[in-house]
């Protein structure tokens, strides 16, 4: 049995109206933001087990800002995906830096990946 639907329909039910033909950095925003809400998960996690973390700006703008910023630069008109993702950037860096002891490495493939995107979103 097969369900036949138009070419121009979509298996979301809610998408961004961006195509990856369009845009291609799009992927790449989508996949940090994956990652950004599993290392953020991991900081919060750390925050509150039974052996928590010293609660630290580090710690707590890693466990507060990277997936919102990188929801912003997934959302955001395209116009400004290039500020937001560097805003995300430079917050993860600043985060990293000062958590690298505890949970600041957990951040290192969502910074990779989202340096990429940032770097094909400036190449279009």
């Amino acid at each position: 049995m097969s369900i036949i639907t138009p070419p121009e329909t979509s298996a979301y039910t809610y998408t961004s109206g961006l195509k990856a033909t369009e845009h291609p950095s799009i992927a790449w925003l989508r996949g940090a933001l994956v990652l950004a809400i599993g290392a953020q998960l991991i900081t919060l996690s750390a925050l509150t087990s039974a052996d928590p973390l010293n609660v630290s700006w580090a710690a707590l703008l890693l466990a507060i800002s990277p997936a919102p910023l990188c929801a912003l630069a997934v959302l955001a008109p395209r116009r400004y995906v290039k500020a937001a993702s560097v805003l995300a950037i430079v917050v993860l860096l600043v985060g990293m830096i000062g958590g690298i002891t505890h949970t600041g490495l957990f951040f290192l493939p969502e910074l990779g990946v989202l340096a990429y995107a940032t770097r094909k979103a400036w190449a279009e």
